[in-house]
């Protein structure tokens, strides 16, 4: 954990380092570009893969003691952040991306969260297509995705966005945005940037 501690960068999620991301970066880690809405980017760095039925969980942690759980792109955990998700479970199992409906797709979610301990609150989710790429830039994406929420307390978050790369045989998320509530978003890039499919 020392070394991983070490390889993060040492700007925070917080948005306290104005410095640029440092090059070069260490080629032993995988590393993350995140940036909250409006702050200055900081680099997670992959501690470790915990093996899941629905897609290996990647478990990704800041200089700062933050920490972001993903699994096939989707935030499923969250710590040292002013929201804390503890717990994402899906109660269907959210289609490939390679396989997602041009119509979409409806599943749902239940998550547990922090502050004031919220429980097993039940999310309804549609996984649509976007015909033209959501986000301009060098993000590697060549597929993208949005994923709208409700819910029974009438409480949305914003829409999410996922920018997907298919050059290969396997679909992997290269850049999302993604909210822990209404006003805590993140944007997510694998870091260094994938290059764009031709």
């Amino acid at each position: 954990m020392v070394d991983i501690s070490k390889a993060a960068w040492s700007g925070s999620l917080d948005g306290s380092a104005q410095d640029a991301i440092p090059t070069p970066l260490n080629p032993l880690y995988r590393y993350l570009r995140v940036e909250l809405i409006g702050k200055a980017p900081a680099l997670m760095v992959l501690g470790y893969l915990d093996p899941h039925p629905l897609g290996d969980i990647e478990v990704w942690y800041g200089s700062g003691g933050e920490t972001l759980k993903l699994q096939n792109g989707r935030l499923v955990g969250s710590a040292g952040l002013s929201v804390a998700w503890l717990r994402v479970a899906y109660q269907q199992v959210p289609p490939g991306w390679a396989s997602v409906p041009a119509d979409g797709a409806k599943f749902s979610r239940v998550r547990d969260e922090l502050p004031g301990y919220r429980a097993a609150v039940l999310d309804q989710v549609l996984l649509k297509p976007l015909d033209q790429p959501a986000v301009a830039g060098q993000t590697g994406a060549n597929v993208w995705f949005s994923e709208s929420y409700s819910n029974a307390q009438g409480e949305t978050l914003p829409v999410a966005l996922f920018g997907v790369n298919q050059c290969h045989a396997k679909s992997a998320v290269v850049y999302s945005h993604q909210c822990l509530s209404s006003d805590l978003c993140l944007t997510i890039q694998a870091w260094p940037a994938e290059k764009a499919c031709s």
